[in-house]
């Protein structure tokens, strides 16, 4: 039963670290496009 008790607690933070990391890689995203729209920015200059 215990060990029952636990699985639920090891899902949940499973989830956590999934969607942290999900976070992590959309403000990437998010950097590298406003550094492209930089350069093109230059370039038209």
């Amino acid at each position: 039963m215990p060990a029952h008790a636990r699985l639920p607690v090891t899902i949940c933070t499973q989830q956590q670290q999934q969607q942290q990391q999900q976070q992590q890689q959309q403000q990437q995203q998010q950097q590298q496009q406003q550094q492209q729209q930089q350069q093109q920015q230059q370039q038209q200059q």
